[in-house]
């Protein structure tokens, strides 16, 4: 009897060690005023090894911070701090605003001699000694700078939504980049610089959708490739030509549910092949990706989803050790120092989190409904035969029909089988089909499928 009592305590303290035990809650913030507390909303976590990191963050509308640790999180500080500055009136309780801080929306931590802090209208601040003193610095633009990276501690890129920045001096100062390629971005979605003669961008064209605009000769000349299909939200680049992308795509138009997707590219982002496309719930997509090193990898969604990889890509599974009430809010934001360490961010709660080890708690990813779907050529001319090539597991019977972005069926559904292995199906774009964005919307078994293609003149 006492054996089976301790088997069984022995088992519970196992059990809720497992459930608890995953994430730890290393600091929290929210700062008091006379009759509330404000909302603390970290943006944005790095770390240049898993030692130190800093998070930035908003405090309410009054004030700017950083929380930098040094010691693995185990004690943080905050060396920048940017406040309201507020002139009351001498006659009644009112005040004007005569200063009001930038507002936050990334922060790169390149090493303990370089960090640097993005903020709206054209600011940032800079630190060169372990993000103990700061520097506020302004580039000529009113627009938030969103995106940067760094190849090293002198040589970065940085962007707003519009406009695209590099400097050579480690931030001291910043040089326009004229992109000029065949099809030029209308928006910068991401930048990168993966060695010291590249960089990649993440653009996004309003008549193409997202695609791959890159220099390789030091922002002399540009090309872009093709849009990638679905969406994408984000990149990571190992060198050159080895890199993911991470997005989302509706299950149907007009569809509030979306499906999680990863693709990757070896040859620079001329073509891309999918890796996890999956249906899960609540469906809002993957919104950032990280890699510690080229084996080890999160991307991460909202409301709570992570996806791991420990062989470099080729396979993912869902950890589920930061659902609630592991983590009482989902992250904004993720650093990946080394394989063993992640660093969480939440946005409404004011919180930072991390786990030490990072192989408890990952589920196998669900089956997938279906490999891979292709549309070629694309983009396309009106009257132009496009092939629909998928990669099927099993016979199907199938139906296609094509939209246009805002949802309206534009073509007649056709009906088509599927064997095993490779097929391709032909559609020809209508010649009344007037240039721009569309997706064929394929029904099988298993669910629906979308793929976006492009007309042009």
């Amino acid at each position: 009897m006492m054996k089976k009592l301790i088997l069984i305590i022995v088992l519970l303290l196992s059990w809720e060690s497992t459930l608890t035990a995953e994430w730890k809650m290393i600091d929290s913030l929210n700062y008091p005023t006379e009759n509330s507390k404000l909302s603390t909303w970290f943006k944005a976590i790095d770390c240049y090894d898993n030692q130190n990191c800093i998070a930035f963050l908003w405090v309410g509308d009054q004030s700017i911070r950083t929380r930098s640790t040094s010691d693995g999180g185990e004690t943080w500080h905050s060396f920048l701090r940017d406040t309201i500055i507020k002139k009351y009136h001498e006659e009644d309780d009112d005040y004007d605003i005569i200063y009001r801080p930038a507002r936050p929306f990334n922060i790169h931590y390149q090493s303990k001699n370089l960090c640097i802090a993005l903020c709206d209208s054209g600011y940032y601040w800079r630190s060169t000694d372990s993000c103990h003193t700061w520097k506020k610095h302004k580039i000529d633009t009113e627009k938030s700078l969103i995106n940067i990276d760094f190849y090293d501690d002198n040589i970065g890129i940085m962007s707003t939504y519009y406009k695209m920045y590099k400097t050579l001096d480690g931030g001291l100062t910043w040089d326009s980049v004229d992109v000029n390629c065949e099809t030029p971005p209308t928006g910068y979605h991401e930048v990168k610089i993966p060695d010291e003669n590249s960089i990649i961008i993440l653009g996004y064209h309003i008549d193409i959708g997202d695609y791959i605009i890159r220099s390789d000769d030091n922002c002399e000349s540009w090309k872009n490739y093709d849009a990638i299909t679905p969406r994408v939200r984000d990149i990571h680049f190992f060198n050159d030509v080895e890199g993911f992308a991470i997005g989302k795509e509706q299950i149907k138009p007009k569809s509030s549910s979306y499906r999680d997707i990863i693709q990757e590219t070896s040859d620079g982002g001329k073509t891309w092949e999918v890796r996890l496309d999956t249906f899960s719930s609540p469906q809002k997509g993957l919104m950032t990706v990280e890699f510690a090193d080229r084996q080890h990898g999160i991307a991460m969604g909202t409301f709570w989803r992570l996806w791991k990889t420990n062989d470099g890509g080729k396979t993912w599974e869902n950890d589920s050790t930061n659902n609630y009430p592991n983590t009482n809010d989902d992250f904004w934001d993720i650093s990946y120092p080394s394989p063993d360490t992640v660093y969480g961010v939440t946005s409404n709660s004011g919180k930072i989190y991390m786990k030490t080890d990072y192989t408890v708690g990952v589920e196998p990813e669900p089956e997938r409904t279906y490999t891979s779907v292709s549309l070629y050529p694309n983009p396309a001319r009106p009257g132009e035969a496009i092939t629909i090539a998928i990669d099927s597991e099993k016979p199907e019977s199938c139906s296609a029909s094509v939209y246009s972005v805002d949802g309206r069926q534009i073509s007649d559904s056709f009906n088509f089988d599927l064997r095993p292995g490779q097929n391709g199906i032909q559609y020809k774009a209508d010649r009344d089909l007037n240039p721009g964005a569309y997706f064929v919307l394929i029904e099988k078994d298993c669910g629906v499928i979308s793929v976006r293609f492009v007309v042009v003149e």
